[in-house]
């Protein structure tokens, strides 16, 4: 089959969590189809494609938000966050061009920013991969940071979960990455209900002789997606005091790309932010113990099966572990209260036998249930399926 693939980011380098998993499931999909993966390229970012033209033809289109884009969206009915924020006439135009001009026989859809380009489209079957509830998001962001920001965050909630019921009801498919979203997609009208769970790469991921053996921990992610933003921050105020009080060697690095000024400014006392880094698994591989204080979310965490194919002891919130199907004090270690973290830590580091245990059975089940190639087959199958039903 041949399958056109929108994308409002450049899939290539996987340097992030909805990076990471589009880039694995263009190289999954093009092992059965003919794929081609058509994005949106913001002035600044990467323009280097050579890492995906080995497996699918590109279309990168430069976009440039609109000026004053969401002041602008205070007197439209239609959400900023998941639709204004990356629309544009000229982009419609040249994606109906491409859409026209070839014979695409699926068209894959990632998150509700690309949604709003295929809405009229009713000839060709429409596939929706649902990284999050996005509407959930927006909600959990807003009670958990009450400003005047957040006053725009609540009535973008209000749009967004109109817009999103209303996307999600027009495609003829949908791919949810836990059971969680599973039911909240079913609740939202969904259709031919996929579930395909981020996974790992594990030939890339895995277990390495550690370097480094003074007492550090790490947690990794975009530095300026505000979920992770506000996990590092309650970690620093409410754990990180403690902890370096009961271990005063200890380090904390942050990794990830583009920092936030606030998280900048929290480097201090062995506290790391380190901005962009070639490659992350030097620092997984030299941790004690790798952390995800996560209290707003959704999806499945990309990181926590990086950690564990890379056999590292976890620590995670509730909500940084959902859409896991991993089990408290066997595969990880969960514990919401921040401020009970020292706590934790402490505890694997005085017990590495308890440690390895918990590391060596993360590996296993990032293993048995979280490698791409086992979901290749099924996806392959919901678009036959699909074209079938539409023929």
């Amino acid at each position: 089959m041949n399958i056109l693939f929108l994308a409002p980011n450049p899939p290539y380098p996987p340097n992030s969590g909805a990076k990471i998993r589009n880039f694995n499931l263009i190289k999954t999909i093009s092992k059965y189809h003919d794929i081609s993966v058509l994005f949106l390229v913001r002035p600044g970012e990467v323009k280097d494609v050579s890492g995906l033209e080995k497996y699918c033809t590109v279309y990168p289109l430069p976009f440039q938000a609109k000026k004053y884009g969401r002041l602008k969206s205070l007197l439209s009915w239609n959400p900023y966050e998941t639709m204004l924020s990356c629309y544009s006439p000229k982009i419609q135009e040249q994606i109906s061009h491409i859409i026209n001009h070839n014979n695409f026989q699926i068209l894959h859809v990632e998150s509700l920013l690309m949604s709003a380009y295929v809405k009229n489209i009713s000839t060709i079957p429409k596939v929706y991969d649902a990284h999050n509830i996005e509407s959930d998001i927006l909600y959990r962001t807003f009670i958990n940071k009450f400003s005047t920001r957040s006053v725009l965050t609540f009535l973008d909630y209000l749009k967004n979960k109109k817009h999103e019921q209303d996307a999600i009801r027009s495609f003829d498919a949908c791919i949810s990455v836990s059971e969680n979203d599973s039911k909240r997609l079913r609740a939202m009208g969904a259709q031919n209900l996929m579930m395909l769970p981020n996974c790992v790469d594990l030939d890339h991921f895995y277990p390495v002789e550690r370097k480094d053996f003074s007492p550090n921990i790490v947690f990794t992610g975009l530095m300026n997606w505000y979920p992770n933003v506000d996990a590092i921050k309650s970690f620093c105020r409410d754990a990180y005091p403690v902890l370096k009080e009961k271990i005063p060697q200890i380090k904390f690095y942050a990794v990830g790309r583009n920092p936030i000024s606030t998280l900048k400014n929290l480097e201090k006392n062995d506290i790391f932010i380190t901005g962009e880094v070639p490659d992350v698994r030097p620092f997984i591989s030299n941790s004690d113990v790798c952390i995800v204080p996560l209290r707003i979310g959704g999806g499945t965490r990309l990181k926590i099966l990086e950690y564990f194919a890379m056999e590292k002891p976890v620590i995670s919130t509730s909500i940084g572990a959902e859409g896991i199907d991993a089990i408290d004090g066997k595969h990880l270690i969960i514990e919401d209260d921040i401020s009970k973290f020292p706590d934790r830590i402490n505890e694997l580091l005085n017990d590495t036998e308890y440690a390895g245990y918990i590391a060596k059975n993360g590996r296993k089940l990032a293993e048995e249930k979280y490698s791409w190639d086992q979901y290749g087959e099924k996806l392959s199958q919901l678009f036959s399926n699909i074209a079938i039903n539409l023929t």
